[in-house]
């Protein structure tokens, strides 16, 4: 044992807290390790993997248990760092490769449905913006964009699909200007830091220039927030089965330090869909 390490505290690396969503769950899961007597020390890598990496390190030294929201794409870019004598377990996204434990979210069929559902009643193409098109979140969500398209028998198009991993900051605004020009009637948001941004610029600047609203579909969760209460179609999550699962599997992991059967947990969003098609304020 480590002559540093605290005893009962939980080390959490998160790539951002970005949005409604993610800010509830990390509330969530620490409060929960809270309750059970342990504590909770927290970074934060900015979707930066050399301050991810470092983070590893640094915990390794400290904590019973990492968790972590990671932004590797491939569990070599940080394997060397990952400690092997604390359980590490993946929230989100899950590097390829890996072989630890991961709580995972399975979008893919609420996504599919809900681009058949809207190719089957409109004319319009769809957009597809995602902040790391390379994570294991972004890849499940993009093959049911694409599984969706070609059973609908539209084409796909590499120019419908955005990635703003290196622009946090995106210019809303001029990403839809570009998406209408290109015939987009839909938005499909990976994230839910990228549902709400797109929903804040909808919501407040009206597009006189088109006949027709854009429709949404992203991210919400089981409790009340900004996304749920809209009339917008959104992929909701059973919020508190992931921050249980998050929880209780970590402290397994740590009474059962000897554990190699690591497996994956898969919570599943279901689409909720809404009668108005989208939003229009014109």
């Amino acid at each position: 044992m480590s002559k540093y390490k605290i005893p009962n505290t939980i080390g959490f690396i998160v790539s951002s807290i970005d949005s409604s969503y993610r800010d509830s769950l990390v509330d969530s899961i620490c409060n929960k390790f809270y309750d059970r007597g342990y504590k909770v020390l927290m970074g934060m890598t900015s979707h930066n993997l050399d301050r991810e990496r470092e983070l590893f390190k640094i915990f390794s030294e400290l904590v019973d248990c990492i968790l972590v929201i990671s932004n590797a794409e491939k569990f070599e870019q940080i394997e060397d760092v990952v400690p092997s004598d604390i359980p590490v377990l993946f929230l989100i996204n899950k590097p390829e490769g890996t072989t630890k434990s991961a709580i995972l979210e399975n979008d893919y069929s609420a996504f599919y449905q809900a681009v058949v559902s809207y190719s089957a009643s409109h004319h319009h193409k769809i957009a597809f913006v995602c902040s790391n098109i390379k994570v294991s979140s972004s890849k499940e969500v993009l093959k049911a964009y694409v599984d969706s398209l070609n059973s609908s028998q539209i084409p796909y198009d590499d120019n419908l699909i955005y990635d703003v991993m290196d622009n946090p900051e995106f210019d809303t605004g001029s990403m839809v200007s570009d998406m209408l020009c290109k015939g987009c009637g839909a938005i499909i948001c990976t994230t839910p830091n990228i549902t709400n941004r797109f929903l804040d610029y909808l919501l407040f600047n009206s597009q006189k220039s088109i006949n027709h609203p854009i429709s949404v579909y992203g991210y919400g969760n089981q409790v009340n927030n900004l996304v749920t209460q809209l009339n917008i179609n959104v992929v909701v999550h059973p919020h508190n089965q992931i921050v249980t699962l998050a929880v209780e599997q970590a402290l397994y992991l740590i009474k059962h330090p000897n554990q190699k059967n690591y497996r994956d947990f898969l919570v599943k969003g279901k689409l909720k869909m809404y009668t108005y098609d989208g939003i229009n304020n014109t």
